[in-house]
């Protein structure tokens, strides 16, 4: 049998230590997760409703479920276009809300913020 020294008995503990805290974190954030589908879940019925501040009035960071319009800004234009599902450019367009690019429930909220209908 080898014979540990201090320091990698010490290195063994942290290395525990370590393993136990991330496995902590993942779980919480499995569980933190899974708080936030049903939430979004839950403000997507309020939609469907027509309940007041629901949708994505002024744009969305990240896609609630059934909000699947791309509000996109041109490079070259700055030109602010919204792509709906089924429209030539809608599958290639990637939203990065970094640029201001946002993700809209209706057509009338994407134009209600300066975003016109993509002619394609």
């Amino acid at each position: 049998m080898k014979r540990v020294s201090k320091g990698g008995v010490w290195l063994l503990v942290l290395v525990a230590i370590a393993s136990a805290w991330l496995h902590q974190q993942a779980r919480g954030y499995r569980r933190i997760a899974g708080r936030a589908h049903v939430a979004s879940s839950v403000g997507v019925e309020a939609f469907r409703r027509g309940e007041a501040g629901s949708g994505c009035p002024q744009g969305c960071l990240a896609p609630p479920p059934g909000c699947e319009i791309k509000g996109n800004i041109s490079y070259t234009t700055g030109e602010r276009i919204y792509h709906l599902p089924g429209q030539r450019w809608y599958e290639k367009t990637v939203i990065n809300p970094r640029y201001g690019e946002r993700w809209f429930c209706t057509e009338e909220e994407a134009e209600s913020n300066g975003w016109r209908r993509a002619r394609v």
